[in-house]
């Protein structure tokens, strides 16, 4: 299985952001409008942040993603500011 982010709004896919992590060894984060397809083909507003891992050289040697689940109380506050 995997993983597929889209935004929440449009329902369009998100691009998978490990290459550009990678690419770049830089962190991503996806923070608004970002929702989670489950496996049974619901969506969860989620926020997820994906940084490169790297040696003590600062060479990579591989790609942490932390994908939360947004609380209500996170979702009433975005929509808010709104």
């Amino acid at each position: 299985d995997t993983l597929m982010l889209i935004n929440d709004l449009t329902g369009e896919q998100i691009p998978d952001p490990v290459p550009e992590v990678v690419r770049q060894m830089l962190v991503v984060s996806h923070d608004f409008n970002t929702a989670v397809v489950t496996r049974s083909d619901k969506t969860k507003k989620v926020s997820a942040v994906i940084r490169p891992i790297k040696d003590d050289q600062h060479e990579l040697i591989g790609v942490f993603m932390h994908i939360r689940e947004k609380t209500l109380d996170q979702i009433r506050m975005a929509a808010k500011k709104a």
